[in-house]
């Protein structure tokens, strides 16, 4: 049977005291009293399903975000020594004489909530809740007699003969330990026997830890450990006894508490000696105490959280053990005195330099001894054949297990190298570069390279073609190219002339069969070309690489062709895509702020720092752990707490309703008074590892655009919010560069009082009630008024009408005077017997005028247009007109021309224009005809208007000159006689503008000169009468539109004769 059961798991025997290969110790961190401001004493650990973690505290109970501390007390202010989580998220707590849960107020403060009132007074004193267990029915509180079983309505107690606080829960079913060995609960709560198992009660097997498929229990101070099936009943298991001296150890320890780690390893806390550690399949691998790592050597409990990471409660503190990377670290109390210069293994020791000393240690040892009480700098470490060389002081040493022996003495040698094209030759980096030679088991220098002479060179590495590079201390790197001795070559000096950004720690590096150059200025890479070397940006890596932002010192290809890049940043892996380079900062600066340099050997990664050396083993794959991050307060004008970190629902378990912790808020958004608009948020990242480089960045929605830079600020306060709804979005970046999903908080501001819906109405009533007032008021005062005004205006319109009256009785007045000495219409008629005139005025007085004279063979007539109208070109056309019977009388048998020029002399003296810019410059535009009638010969001058003939249909035209008759700037210039023989029937027409300027139609456009002279020729052939009649439908047609007339433009004046 024993062949199915599982084996012993943990076979304590004496082997050397180490944590796998190397015996280092995982990084580890310390909380103390002055860190979460309680009791030092802690028992116990647990998170929730939010990912907050809560620790049971001599003081209560302590709730850590990762980087704040809350403490919440228990309602006797007792310790909590216990604690579990049920399904709803719930946390329960055991205390002396008190358990219960963690309910919440309103605004999310914690507060303990007390189960003990449901007890009877008889009852109440339970003495110390050792353990406390939950399942989907029960919780289960462990006391030193009793347990007590809590179904969320009432309380059932179960009396147990022997202390049941070393019982335990396993799928889900309560455990405990009875004289009858393992009993267990079963679905009515009644104890059950396991047969087979009283012998546990004989040995003192108490402390279990559960694992994934098997449940172990570890003895006491019995030495025993036994080992199950996680299956109810338990199946007998005989009792198995390891070696006498770990046997005493473990019974000196006193295993208290178990728990299994993240990478499978078993930790045992004891009460005297610290931690116990094991690996999965039992071999003992040593253990943490206050001499190596922890604070105390009292481990009360145990709990890996879901990052991977150990809590062990201390009797004085918190130490946490980062188990979820595989990196380790020796330090001072292992031997590492000083900052770590060289790393290198061999035949199971690995030897380290540094800054004072050679340090050697067996693999499977604990602790590094010196191979040398003399102190003195170790710049190098060589493995040459089977042998180990340091450069040591100003000596070259051979190294062995148990001392050194010096080979070379000389100058301190910074670097050591062997060529693998000369393999008996090593070259040594000192104030110069050196070929050394063995002679006699001594090394001798057999070459010194001149080009060096007398300038420290810090590294010496070999490319894939054997050149050897030699990076000096502040000169840039020497490149040396070998033909068929270490005294034949060439060598090239690189410095910034070259391609370097700088001459200072410029190291050469191997990536493949690429050579790269490592600097504080990024990456660059050698390029061999036309015999060569040449510094260039390589153009396939990140660009903080190339432009200066990330620095870089070494890059390193361990045994299994992992590159390791050693940056500003922190150490991450390279890794080749199919166009660039991608980089995963692996190990950040946070952890290692001082790195010197790396090494590898197998599956170690070494890294040497400036007070420790470190180990990552790269065999193990690190696991992604998700991180929340906490909307830990919201605070209302710095004063006043609106939420204090939880977001909180009320669920009915088993008809109870209980307040229970949430991962999001509720639908019920909370209302802010506008009166506290002034909102600050804190938040908190639950990365711990190091939480003070943790970086945030945050999001209003509704006040702000997008989320913010990064910042280290857990802080954010916004002031003077207007009213609206919010939504605080809130992310945290690790130091690894996980970025944390968002936080949210929403709620509302209302909007004040005078902003309100109710305040608008009130306002809208109001200014309605004022407007009405001053509505009604203003009108009464208008009634008056417009009474009087109305008198007033009755008044002024009397007279002014009186006034108009005399006004219009005067121009009309003045238009019969115009009529008068116009040709009278018998005159007219006596000289041009078919004609026809058409006077249509603007206003009463008219601008326009016609003429006519008779000399002694001819006929004189015109039309002219003055310049303006209504009064103003009525004057104009006295002017005119009185000038033209002067003339006729004057010069009796002038043409037109003559008439024009003289009539132009007229205007210009009546008004004394002179021509100068700005005067006034009254005229008229004037078509004027002489017509002999005996010879039909027919005399035109023109100023500007045209004459126009239409014979048997067709339109002739004689344009005037463009000047007018009146000032203009070629005032002499004669106007120009035309003659032009008449036939008989022809039709002429002179005219004004009027007509063709006038506005109307459907689009309201000017009537145009070619239109006009259209309408004139199919018009000539009827009669005088008919034609002045056709003229006046089409005027009135053109003006005419729906509503009202388009106004006149101007005045129309056109005569029409037949020859």
């Amino acid at each position: 049977m024993k062949k199915h059961l599982l084996s012993l798991l943990i076979l304590f025997s004496i082997l050397p005291n180490t944590y796998g290969q190397n015996g280092s110790l995982p990084l580890i961190r310390y909380f103390g009293q002055e860190d979460y401001n309680a009791h030092p004493q802690n028992y116990c650990a647990i998170q929730d399903h939010r990912g907050m973690l809560y620790i049971g505290n001599n003081d209560g109970l302590l709730e850590f975000d990762g980087w704040n501390w809350q403490l919440v007390k228990t309602v006797n202010k007792s310790g909590v020594r216990c604690l579990a989580v049920d399904s709803s998220g719930i946390i329960f707590c055991g205390a002396i004489d008190e358990f219960g849960y963690i309910s919440y107020e309103k605004n999310g403060s914690p507060v303990f909530e007390s189960l003990t009132h449901l007890l009877p007074d008889s009852a109440r004193n339970t003495g110390i809740i050792w353990k406390v267990f939950a399942n989907k029915e029960y919780i289960y509180f462990l006391g030193s007699e009793h347990v007590y079983i809590y179904d969320y309505k009432k309380i059932h107690i179960l009396d147990i003969d022997m202390m049941p606080s070393y019982g335990f829960m396993m799928n889900q079913t309560l455990c405990l330990f009875t004289e009858n060995g393992i009993s267990w609960l079963d679905e009515e709560n009644q104890l059950v026997d396991s047969e087979g198992t009283d012998w546990l009660y004989e040995n003192n097997i108490l402390v279990p830890l559960e694992l994934d498929r098997k449940l172990i229990l570890i003895g006491d101070v019995s030495g025993m450990v036994a080992c199950f099936e996680k299956k109810i009943p338990f199946k007998k298991f005989y009792p198995l006894k390891i070696d006498h001296s770990s046997m005493e150890f473990i019974a000196e320890m006193i295993p208290y508490t178990a728990a299994q780690l993240n990478d499978g390893r078993i930790a045992i806390g004891s009460l005297a000696d610290g931690l116990l550690l094991a690996d999965d399949k039992g071999k003992y691998l040593g253990k943490l105490n206050l001499n190596n790592a922890l604070a105390d050597n009292t481990v009360i409990g145990l709990y890996t959280d879901n990052m991977g990471n150990t809590w062990a409660l201390l009797n004085n503190g918190i130490n946490v053990l980062f188990y979820n990377k595989p990196l380790s670290v020796k330090t001072q109390t292992d031997g590492i005195e000083s900052a770590v210069m060289a790393v290198e293994c061999f035949n199971k020791l690995e030897f380290v330099g540094t800054y004072s000393s050679i340090l050697v240690r067996r693999t499977g040892e604990e602790n590094f001894t010196k191979l040398s009480e003399e102190p003195a700098v170790c710049w190098a470490l060589l493995k040459k054949d089977d042998r180990i060389l340091a450069s040591y002081g100003f000596d070259i040493v051979e190294l062995n297990e148990n001392g050194l022996k010096s080979i070379y003495n000389g100058n301190t040698s910074y670097a050591l190298a062997i060529s693998p094209k000369f393999n008996d030759i090593i070259f040594s980096g000192q104030d110069g570069l050196f070929a050394l030679q063995e002679n006699n088991n001594m090394l001798e220098e057999v070459f010194m390279y001149p080009e060096c002479e007398d300038m420290p060179i810090r590294k010496i590495e070999f490319d894939h073609k054997g050149r050897l590079w030699a990076t000096s201390e502040y000169d840039g790197i020497f490149v040396y190219t070998f033909k068929s001795s270490i005294e034949d070559y060439t060598v090239q000096h690189l410095d910034t002339t070259s391609g370097l950004s700088g001459m200072l720690n410029n190291y050469m590096c191997m990536l493949g069969n690429r050579i790269m150059i490592c600097s504080p200025d990024g990456l660059h890479e050698a390029i061999y070309y036309k015999g060569e070397f040449i510094i260039v940006r390589p153009i396939d890596f990140a660009k903080e690489f190339i432009d200066g932002s990330i620095g870089v010192s070494q890059i390193l290809t361990d045994q299994h062709q992992q590159t390791w890049v050693n940056t500003t940043i922190g150490i991450g892996k390279l890794s080749e895509g199919s166009s660039d380079y991608s980089f995963n900062n692996i190990i950040p600066i946070q952890l290692i702020p001082d790195v010197f340099r790396m090494y590898s050997y197998w599956t170690t990664l070494y890294i040497g720092s400036g007070k420790n050396l470190f180990y990552y083993d790269i065999s193990t794959a690190e696991k992604e752990f998700d991180f929340p991050v906490f909307i830990r307060k919201v605070i209302l004008n710095n004063d006043s707490l609106l939420f204090n970190g939880n977001f909180i629902a009320e669920r009915t378990i088993n008809g109870n309703t209980m307040s229970c912790v949430q991962q999001e808020q509720s639908s019920i958004i909370p209302q802010i008074s506008y009166k506290w608009n002034d909102i600050s948020f804190m938040y908190a990242g639950f990365s711990y590892e190091k939480a003070e480089a943790n970086t945030y960045s945050y999001f209003l929605e509704g006040y702000d655009q997008d989320f913010s830079e990064w910042t280290n600020e857990t802080k954010k306060e916004y002031t003077n919010l207007r009213e609206g709804t919010y939504t605080f979005h809130v992310r945290c970046k690790n130091i690894y560069g996980k970025i944390s999903p968002d936080a949210k908080y929403t709620f509302e501001i209302l909007p004040p009082w005078y902003r309100t819906v109710w305040a608008y109405i009130a306002f809208a009533i109001i200014i309605a009630g004022l407007i009405f007032l001053i509505v009604r008021l203003n009108s009464m005062r208008l009634r008056k008024a417009n009474i009087r005004l109305e008198n007033t205006v009755k008044e002024r319109t009397k007279v002014i009408a009186k006034q108009k009256q005399e006004i219009t009785d005067s121009i009309e007045y003045a238009g019969k005077i115009q009529k008068s000495v116009l040709p009278s219409k018998d005159n007219l008629s006596e000289m041009l017997p078919d004609h026809f005139i058409l006077n249509l005025p603007k206003d009463i007085v008219s601008g326009d005028f016609y003429w006519a004279g008779k000399q002694k063979d001819a006929l004189c007539f015109c039309v002219a247009d003055c310049t303006g109208h209504g009064v103003p070109g009525a004057f104009m056309s006295m002017l005119g007109i009185s000038s033209l019977n002067q003339l006729l009388a004057k010069l009796p048998d002038a043409g037109p021309d003559i008439y024009l020029n003289e009539l132009r002399k007229i205007i210009i003296e009546s008004l004394h224009q002179k021509g100068e810019s700005g005067e006034n410059a009254d005229g008229m535009d004037m078509a004027f005809c002489r017509y002999f009638p005996q010879t039909r010969k027919l005399e035109f001058a023109g100023a500007h208007n045209p004459l126009h003939i239409v014979r048997k249909g067709e339109s002739i035209l004689t344009k005037g000159d463009k000047m007018p008759v009146g000032v203009y700037l070629n005032s002499n210039e004669p106007f120009t006689l035309k003659e032009i023989f008449a036939a008989e029937g022809d039709m002429l027409y002179i005219y004004s503008d009027g007509f063709a300027d006038q506005f109307g139609g459907e689009k309201g456009k000017k009537y145009m000169s070619k239109r006009f002279r259209a309408f004139l020729e199919s018009i000539s052939d009827l009669s005088c009468i008919e034609q002045k009649e056709k003229l006046e439908e089409e005027y009135q047609n053109w003006i005419s539109r729906e509503g009202e007339d388009w106004p006149r433009m101007d005045d129309v004046m056109v005569m029409g004769v037949r020859l």
